[in-house]
């Protein structure tokens, strides 16, 4: 076979392969207008030379194949960074540092994903390339000296050899090096975008932003939406379930007051919320990345959050708090102005942080956009928290409880059900693909509960509980009471060990160090499982 007919046919197999949403992926990624639904195309298939790089790729870290012939004859495929000047690319280091600097940082955090993978490098001094010999995926660390950069596998035979398992071994190694892929150029065209760093108030809410909470802890000012209606259009902010191409649209007021000369900048927005009712300023969060709409984007999402049925399933939360679902449509028209990708904001603070000297680090209460530099940057700072035991903060007992009951609201924090359906099944998938289905059950019974995935291995079982809390956090405090349960009470031990299992990432090194810990003092394994919806694989296991 041509590399032309090579790319053709995979041009055609893989619309029907996992790897099928890469050209979805490119266009969320690049903010493009329009895409083609193929991996190679004319102008990147190069025939005379034996090789084909995917549509549009020039610029970015690109999906490549080629027939080599410098120490032996071998077929690679895999990912490549091409530093050569060209017609497109007269700059090359201007052109794509960012992408070399955004895939060392990506390879620095998540070196597991290179496993099975191989590097090399060309370099043409004159009218010969000089490729290095093969070594192991690592940093770019001198990209002015070479040419181009290969990251993949490689078959021990030429194009004529190659047969339709080949074709589909190559689409599932760019399948699984899409998460790469997408990673590595997200962060590299961050770091051609002007990012605004900002502050923005939220409405009170107690459901974790995920559905409305009620009147509760709301504004007092009487014109407000808020006081008006009983809820904001913020309080669905991280319900993450409503996901579109990756983007999460919301509402922030804030924005709302002044769209016009916001649309079209990026800004990462630091969140908080004042208690209405005890005028209490607390951050909330944090957003990276949030890309201001126009209205005609806006009316595009609207359109599909009808289509989905999530428009009702909106106005369904307020009627359940006893609110007029008709107040909803007041605003429908402006019912978004932001997005902003769900895979790098999913992982947001289970608890709210008191602002410490509130009115001096934020005057008033008004729903203004503030510039982060105007504000006390100690403030903003993420302050490390000492988990040990202050005994001292405690009490004696003097200020007795009240013994009058006292209707209080506190956070509460709700899962996902929409993203923990799409894992269960996608998990269970994975682990009966990987240990027969025979062996692996979903929700078997433990007295009147259910186990949510079971693994049943010929020495015993291995429990897996799904989580899909926006704070992973939550997920594992609210996982390990469930399973103790399941394999202990009332005494009895069947399992040999208890997983979590989430779409999310470890937030930082402390999530990981308490896993270990635990598994010092217990005498059952206890890990955590982060498991792409995306490629439908374990990321990390602990």
């Amino acid at each position: 076979m041509s590399i032309t007919k090579i790319a053709n046919e995979l041009n055609h197999l893989f619309k029907e392969h996992s790897f099928s949403n890469f050209p979805a992926t490119r266009k969320r990624v690049r903010n493009l207008s329009r895409i083609r639904n193929i991996i190679f195309s004319d102008q990147t298939i190069k025939e005379g030379d034996n090789y084909a790089f995917h549509h549009g790729g020039r610029k970015e870290l690109q999906f490549n194949i080629e027939e080599e012939s410098y120490y032996e004859t071998i077929f690679r495929f895999g990912l490549g960074i091409s530093l050569q000047k060209s017609t497109t690319v007269t700059d090359p280091m201007e052109t794509l540092i960012p992408v070399v600097d955004s895939f060392n940082k990506f390879f620095r955090n998540n070196s597991n994903l290179f496993s099975g993978h191989e590097m090399w490098h060309y370099k043409k001094p004159s009218d010969k390339y000089i490729r290095s010999k093969n070594y192991p995926v690592q940093e770019i660390t001198n990209p002015e000296l070479q040419d181009f950069y290969f990251i993949g596998k490689y078959f021990d035979k030429d194009m004529n050899e190659l047969d339709k398992n080949d074709l589909k071994e190559i689409l599932d190694t760019f399948y699984k090096m899409l998460p790469i892929y997408e990673a590595v150029m997200s962060q590299a065209i961050q770091q051609e975008v002007v990012v605004e760093e900002r502050v923005a108030r939220i409405c009170w809410n107690t459901n974790g932003w995920i559905k409305p909470s009620g009147r509760i802890g709301k504004s007092k000012y009487k014109k407000s939406h808020e006081y008006r209606y009983g809820f904001g259009h913020e309080e669905w902010l991280f319900d993450f379930d409503k996901n579109i191409d990756g983007f999460h649209y919301a509402f922030l007021q804030p924005i709302h007051r002044d769209w016009a000369a916001y649309v079209g900048k990026t800004m990462n927005i630091k969140l908080y919320t004042v208690d209405g009712k005890t005028k209490k300023k607390y951050w909330v969060g944090s957003l990276k990345s949030v890309e201001v709409i126009n209205y005609d984007k806006t009316q595009e999402i609207i359109k599909e959050y009808k289509k989905k049925g999530w428009i009702d399933e909106m106005k369904e939360d307020l009627e359940n708090l006893s609110m007029k679902k008709e107040d909803f449509g007041a605003y429908t028209d402006y019912l978004f102005n932001i997005r902003f990708i769900i895979s790098e904001n999913k992982n947001m603070p289970s608890e709210l942080i008191e602002i410490e000297n509130a009115d001096e680090v934020i005057k008033g209460h008004r729903y203004n956009l503030l510039h982060a530099e105007n504000i006390d940057q100690k403030a903003l700072e993420e302050k490390p928290i000492d988990f040990a035991i202050d005994f001292n903060s405690g009490n004696d007992g003097s200020n007795k409880l009240a013994t009058h009951a006292k209707k209080e609201f506190t956070q509460r924090e709700i899962e996902l059900p929409l993203t923990h359906n799409e894992l269960s099944d996608k998990f269970l998938a994975y682990m009966q693909k990987q240990h027969g289905k025979k062996n692996v059950k979903r929700e078997c019974s433990v007295g009147n509960k259910k186990v949510d995935i079971v693994w049943q291995k010929d020495d015993g079982y291995i429990y897996y509980e799904l989580k899909t809390y926006n704070s992973l956090l939550t997920s594992l405090r609210v996982a390990i009471g469930q399973m103790f349960e399941y394999n202990f009470y009332p005494e009895k031990s069947e399992a040999k060990e208890l997983y979590l299992v989430s779409n999310l990432a470890p937030p930082d090194e402390n999530f990981r160090k308490y896993i270990k810990h635990l598994n010092k003092f217990l005498n059952i394994k206890i890990g955590y499982i982060y498991f792409c919806l995306n490629t439908e694989r374990i990321i990390e296991k602990i």
